[in-house]
């Protein structure tokens, strides 16, 4: 969380927003801010952040009942807890009422940062050091952050802890600047876009002004998919609220405390949780001298990015992985696997570590195919390797199965394991395909070649859309294969494979195996038809609903119940 120290250096430039417009809150005859000006606050900032995205990886209740852990999600959270103090230096930089434009940095850091209770000088030094940097916020007319422009040297890490805690002091006033006692903004933060109230909360003395700002709710974004096709749903829940000090004679803030806790929902399962409090208390005003034509400069290169980020889709489900890894290394894990082979065991906390293992490092997923490759075929070896595998699919993972599929003899029951992996991949690449190949269109009649074309046309019909040349080549290879074989056993699996397919392109193939004299290869065509969407497959069906044979007829029965619509 090296993040949360950067985020608070950023926090005050909004309170120069404030000043700008202090006629909206009876500021009154207050002299104008000019470029230049300065306004320094004592700052204390303090973070504690827990993360645990072991529900969300078993699909079992996790952490939604509490970030400790249950009899459902053995892992526990991580922990993190962040202390920053000094002096947090805003610059009014620019006065266009229309885009002020503000400079914030913070000299004098004091940083702590302990994860898992140990403190990390490494961390709180190289947090201290980087809180210096100077970071250019550009408003609109009620003060509304409309773009950051970070260091150049700010990580991705550090511009996220920025945009996280400029969200919390951002302070919007109401529409037309006009007085109001209270009133309702639209806001954004890393994490989406918020409905914020603020109220006029009284005089906490003579000429200064209190004002509450308190998040009521994130609009929901659309559910998303993540690299695996996971549909991802995610909700944010706040509690807590700041008070703002204004002191209308000087017009600008004189203070900001409170805090707020939020928590992370991820398919309604809590996965975050941070709670955050800050103390800024105005120290002194000064004014910026030469530095004032640098951060001009600056504020007219570059672009500015918004303070909702772009959900990196891949980076997510990276920090759910390496969440799940945690410290472990490729060595560690395939040890842990070696001994539920050995000795029996859960086979779900290895395999959720084998799958985060190829993700988070690809490069172990030849080690894993080479184990793949002779391991026990009934063991969790197996099943554990090629469900990690499949589930992950990068280009390592792929080439893993595959050669673990060529390393087994062609009826081995591993592959009963190992090919249908192959063939559930959501994006499979031609290595896959060629290893599927190899197996569905030889000769054999076997376990192995008969899985090996169920999953070929399932594999067909994932990449249908996506590239439809591959697709058609697939199925035209499987439709001259059952013209030609002699073979009644080969010929059914191959009309199931055409079904798995679901293409326009199979129905000439089932046609034929609908109408003939076998009631074996009538059945299993009627079966495949169930898996078409189209009118003809439909009348087919029907058709066969009338077939003398009791096995083809409750087929088509089944068939018309279930088909695609």
């Amino acid at each position: 969380m090296q993040s949360s120290s950067r985020t608070a250096l950023a926090a005050a430039a909004l309170l120069a927003a404030v000043s700008l417009r202090a006629a909206a809150v009876g500021a009154g005859s207050a002299a104008p801010a000019a470029a230049g000006d300065t306004l320094t606050f004592k700052l204390d900032y303090q973070s504690k952040s827990e993360l645990n995205f072991g529900g969300l990886v078993k699909g079992k209740k996790g952490p939604a009942q509490g970030f400790g852990g249950n009899e459902d999600n053995e892992s526990a959270p991580q922990k993190i807890r962040v202390t920053i103090k000094g002096e947090l230096v805003q610059t009014l930089v620019s006065v266009d009422p229309a885009q002020p434009v503000i400079a914030v940095r913070l000299d004098k850091a004091a940083v702590k940062f302990f994860t898992e209770g140990e403190q990390d000088v490494d961390q709180a030094n190289l947090l201290a050091a980087g809180l210096g940097k100077t970071a250019l916020l550009s408003l609109d007319a009620r003060g509304r952050i409309t773009g950051v422009r970070f260091d150049a040297a700010a990580t991705a890490d550090v511009q996220l802890a920025e945009r996280a805690i400029l969200s919390l002091l951002q302070f919007v006033l109401p529409e037309g600047g006009a007085t109001a006692a209270k009133w309702e903004t639209k806001e954004q933060e890393p994490n989406g876009e918020y409905t914020a109230r603020y109220t006029r909360s009284g005089l906490a003395k003579a000429g200064v002004q209190l004002f509450k700002k308190k998040k009521l709710a994130f609009a929901e974004d659309a559910p998303s998919e993540g690299p695996h096709d996971i549909t991802i749903k995610k909700q944010i829940k706040s509690k807590g609220a700041l008070s703002f000090k204004f002191d209308t004679a000087k017009a600008r803030v004189s203070g900001v405390s409170g805090g707020e806790v939020q928590t992370v929902l991820l398919n309604d399962r809590a996965v975050g949780k941070a709670d955050v409090k800050i103390k800024l208390t105005f120290k002194r005003a000064g004014k910026a001298g030469e530095a004032l034509a640098e951060l001009t400069a600056r504020a007219a290169a570059g672009k500015a990015v918004p303070l909702k980020t772009i959900e990196d889709k891949q980076a997510t489900e990276a920090a759910i992985e390496q969440n799940e890894l945690k410290d472990l290394n490729a060595d560690q894990v395939f040890a842990e696997l070696a001994k539920v082979e050995a000795e029996g065991g859960e086979e779900q906390p290895v395999y959720l570590k084998l799958k985060a293992l190829f993700f988070v490092h690809p490069e172990a997923a030849a080690k894993a195919g080479a184990l793949l490759g002779k391991a026990k075929a009934d063991g969790p070896t197996v099943r554990a390797l090629s469900g990690s595998l499949g589930t992950v699919g990068n280009a390592e993972s792929q080439a893993a199965l595959a050669a673990a599929a060529k390393a087994r003899p062609p009826d081995d029951s591993a592959l009963a394991a190992i090919l249908p992996a192959m063939g559930e991949l959501t994006k499979p690449l031609p290595v896959a395909e060629d290893a599927l190949r190899s197996l569905a269109l030889a000769p054999g009649e076997g376990d192995g070649a008969s899985t090996a074309r169920l999953a070929l046309g399932t594999m067909s019909a994932t990449i249908g859309k996506s590239e439809p040349a591959r697709a058609q080549k697939i199925v035209a290879d499987l439709a001259a294969m059952f013209d030609k074989s002699q073979s009644e056993e080969v010929r059914r699996q191959l009309l199931l494979a055409l079904g798995n397919s679901s293409s326009p392109d199979a129905l000439p193939t089932l046609k034929k195996g609908a109408a003939d004299k076998s009631s074996i290869l009538r059945e299993a065509a009627v079966k495949a038809l169930g898996q078409s969407s189209s009118p003809e497959a439909e009348a087919l069906i029907k058709a066969a609903a009338n077939d003398p044979d009791e096995h083809v007829k409750k087929a088509a029965a089944d068939a018309l119940a279930n088909r695609k619509k």
